[in-house]
């Protein structure tokens, strides 16, 4: 059975004050139907924006107005705090499908600290950001449960993905995370000496080794497709670079090639693809109008809360 992207990913966030500060800022940067915003929360995620490589690509494309900066780290803030105030009124947990994703994540900051800082995020931030996708996709299958593609639109998709469908693999590996090049290329000698994979990434500096399956559909860089689908049972990837300071190596356990698809045998899968698709579509437009008709406010340090264009001036 071919992999699947899971779901859309609809990402948030939260801010706004009445009171001020003694330094004249206020301690509220917004207010989203009763929830409160702290000032020091966006001023914080602004000078990680601000200190990271996205910020410094920004001022250098000509986009480095602080003002405008703040005001998207805001506007990005009370999306995500709208988006916490509907998962309460319609009842859809925030934790549903939560398992194991805090882990990940302490995972990664642990093997690749710089990747979060060149992205412009802390690890808090990816945190809510997959609460915020998670929330979002439940809330969509909520509001719209019922969405069917078309028998055109499914013929559409079946030839996007027709070279993937016409003789594909899958692979069982297990995969290893470093942070560093130097460390991932330890692995492949010693297991080539016959020591156990995930013995050889331990004994070489791995954060994490875990399991994995992977078609060429799966959603991974394109740098990690390659590698896997030239591997043969049993093989060691060479070290792949899979975030500013982040390496993998990928140790593949089964290969199974796979013979061409027809239409009518993948049409459950891209009847399932197309509907989260589309019911995602549908949520983004019935998000937005909410949005404007919200009870929204924004201190005046920051600007002003305009409805009509959900956005802040």
């Amino acid at each position: 059975m071919r992999w699947r992207a899971a779901g859309g990913f609809f990402l948030f966030v939260a801010i706004l004050g009445v009171g001020c500060s003694s330094g004249g800022r206020p301690t509220v940067a917004a207010v989203v139907e009763g929830i409160k915003i702290p000032s020091s929360e966006t001023e914080a995620l602004l000078k990680t924006y601000e200190n990271s490589a996205v910020g410094a690509r920004d001022d250098s494309a000509g986009g480095g107005d602080h003002k405008a900066k703040i005001r998207f780290v805001l506007l990005y803030q009370i999306k995500h705090a709208f988006l916490r105030h509907l998962a309460d009124s319609l009842g859809v947990p925030a934790s549903a499908g939560a398992a194991g994703e805090d882990e990940a994540v302490a995972s990664l900051a642990q093997t690749d600290p710089g990747g979060f800082q060149a992205a412009g995020m802390r690890p808090g931030d990816l945190a809510d950001a997959m609460t915020a996708g998670r929330v979002s996709k439940a809330l969509a299958e909520k509001v719209f449960p019922d969405v069917t593609p078309t028998d055109e639109a499914l013929h559409k998709e079946f030839d996007a993905r027709r070279t993937a469908y016409q003789g594909s693999w899958h692979v069982a590996a297990k995969v290893a995370s470093f942070d560093s090049a130097e460390k991932a290329g330890g692995v492949a000698p010693k297991v080539q000496g016959g020591q156990a994979f995930a013995d050889a990434a331990s004994a070489a500096g791995a954060a994490d080794v875990g399991n994995v399956d992977v078609t060429p559909l799966s959603p991974l860089p394109k740098a990690v497709l390659d590698a896997v689908g030239k591997l043969h049972r049993g093989e060691v990837s060479a070290p792949i670079q899979v975030s500013t300071g982040g390496w993998a190596s990928i140790f593949v356990e089964q290969r199974e090639e796979l013979p061409p698809l027809s239409f009518e045998q993948v049409r459950a899968e891209l009847t399932r693809d197309l509907a989260d698709r589309q019911r995602q579509q549908l949520f983004e437009t019935w998000f937005a109008k909410q949005l404007r008709a919200a009870r929204i406010q924004v201190s005046g340090h920051y600007g002003r809360w305009d409805a009509s264009q959900e956005t802040v001036r």
